[in-house]
């Protein structure tokens, strides 16, 4: 069968298990699922890869172990390795987000936003 969207790539960062791609996988766009163990986005090859693909959408799914409220008046005292690798994974794939995006062919992106500490990041 031919699908009219099967060159249309979209970016699943932080994946997981590609559930939140998995319609747009289902309707025929060719869906790359940013995750570990396979691709850590903390790389710069990762990232590289990323960049120089023509993409469509992109979906990241930033950790939300990090960001959420849940557990947040413990926040400070887990300000550890933890905490500051959440803060690379999110830099990281805002990056691509924000190259995508400057190059003019992104037609969406979203990142999924926990009740949190995220929105003092994103407004």
């Amino acid at each position: 069968m031919l699908y009219l969207n099967e060159n249309k790539i979209i970016l699943d960062l932080c994946g997981g298990t590609g559930e939140a791609s998995r319609p747009y996988k289902e309707n025929g766009y060719m869906v790359i699922n940013i995750t570990l163990p396979e691709w850590d986005i903390t790389d710069e090859e990762t990232v590289n890869y990323c960049c120089s693909l023509d993409v469509y959408g992109i979906i990241f799914a930033t950790d939300c172990t990090v960001w959420a409220n849940s557990g947040a008046r413990w926040f400070w005292e887990r300000i550890t390795a933890e905490v500051f690798e959440g803060f690379k994974i999110f830099f990281k794939g805002y990056r691509i987000i924000e190259f995508h995006r400057l190059k003019g062919n992104l037609k969406f992106w979203y990142i999924e936003n926990p009740v949190g500490k995220l929105r003092l990041l994103l407004g």
